[in-house]
């Protein structure tokens, strides 16, 4: 079954069992229960038949979050879909120290719990990388939400026929960037990840534009993309 259909089916479950109603609370923990399971059971799996995987050569260059987008030529990695290594991002990877050179990953990141989950992602990326490898980052801009909520105009504006219909407010649109129905952990700005990133250990973190050679077209629009690079050997912190 193709990714993009197990996410499909995933949303309705979710959404059935998620239904307003007295059962409600007790119906959310049986499936937070069922999912991290499933994930468990997957990653423990992964990490069972890592090493009879035949993985790209050395220096690699990973895909982190995959989802539908996998790439030829690098490592994918995600806990579902076409991914080379179906695990849980946020745990340990299966991946020697210092094996990597790049470390991509686009609309990921701010699915994951902060700071924990998004600190700990992090930190296996800085892990995995050579010294001086980078590590490329795209999440959900929400910055421009915050300057234009006064007025309503600009990204509102803009983005006002992506919104589903029963959002009509702005403060309720707001709350979509953030948290769209539950899949999203946390929101970012320019300054919240570049701080991210250097608390973890990375150097020279910055804001940097939209790269076609490695950027999702339909990403480019509403993408704050920051990179950085692991220190180089023997330099301070």
């Amino acid at each position: 079954m193709a990714p993009h259909a197990v996410i499909a089916i995933a949303r309705r479950i979710r959404r059935r069992l998620t239904a307003p109603g007295p059962t409600y609370p007790l119906r959310l923990a049986i499936l937070t229960m069922l999912l991290e399971t499933f994930v468990f059971l997957r990653h423990q799996l992964t990490l069972a038949t890592t090493a009879r995987r035949e993985l790209p050569a050395e220096p690699l260059r990973l895909n982190l979050g995959s989802g539908s987008d996998v790439r030829p030529g690098w490592l994918n990695i995600d806990f579902m879909g076409d991914a080379d290594l179906l695990v849980d991002l946020r745990r340990p990877l299966p991946l020697h120290d210092r094996s990597a050179e790049l470390a991509y990953s686009e609309h990921t990141l701010e699915h994951l719990d902060y700071p924990t989950d998004a600190e700990a992602f992090l930190r296996e990326c800085l892990r995995v990388l050579r010294p001086g490898g980078v590590v490329s980052v795209g999440v959900p801009d929400g910055e421009p939400a915050i300057v234009d909520y006064p007025s309503g105009a600009g990204w509102y504006e803009h983005w006002a026929p992506s919104f589903p219909p029963r959002l009509s407010t702005r403060m309720e649109r707001l709350n979509y960037l953030f948290r769209q129905d539950g899949d999203h952990r946390f929101a970012y700005d320019s300054e919240t990840l570049l701080a991210l990133l250097h608390r973890v250990g990375f150097t020279d973190a910055r804001r940097r534009r939209f790269d076609p050679a490695i950027d999702s077209a339909a990403r480019e629009d509403g993408t704050l993309y920051v990179e950085a690079r692991a220190p180089l050997a023997g330099a301070g912190p």
